[in-house]
């Protein structure tokens, strides 16, 4: 296989295309059903938000201090009373997603229930 990477011909990046292809694409994928978001910043925040708003899946948002998690969380609390003002979404909905969103200054060893955890930091 590193022999074909290394020649890089036509004949060979078709021949590692359908070996990848055949490897691959008959491979199922694991259901998504918990995330973890390690960061409680602006991006963070933002990705714990898209996560439980449009997948709505449970989110673990953790951040090593404890200060930046609540800055984090009142800066979502702002973001979703503004889409509610703006009436994006309902006042029941903010608080469906909101508790969808469980912050921790505990570590990674929150993570152990994620599925997927992306890093924001």
């Amino acid at each position: 296989m590193l022999r074909t990477l290394a020649k890089n011909s036509p004949r060979d990046t078709i021949a590692l295309s359908r070996h990848l292809s055949r490897t691959y694409s008959a491979s199922p994928l694991a259901p998504i059903r918990q995330v973890g978001v390690l960061g409680a910043g602006q991006m963070g925040v933002g990705i714990a938000l898209v996560a439980a708003r449009y997948a709505k899946l449970p989110v673990t948002l953790v951040d090593v201090s404890e200060k930046q998690l609540e800055k984090g969380m009142a800066f979502m609390d702002k973001l979703l009373a503004k889409d509610v003002s703006k009436e994006r979404l309902t006042k029941t909905d903010a608080s469906s997603i909101r508790q969808l969103i469980r912050p921790s200054s505990g570590g990674v060893t929150d993570f152990k229930e994620s599925d997927i955890v992306i890093e924001a930091i």
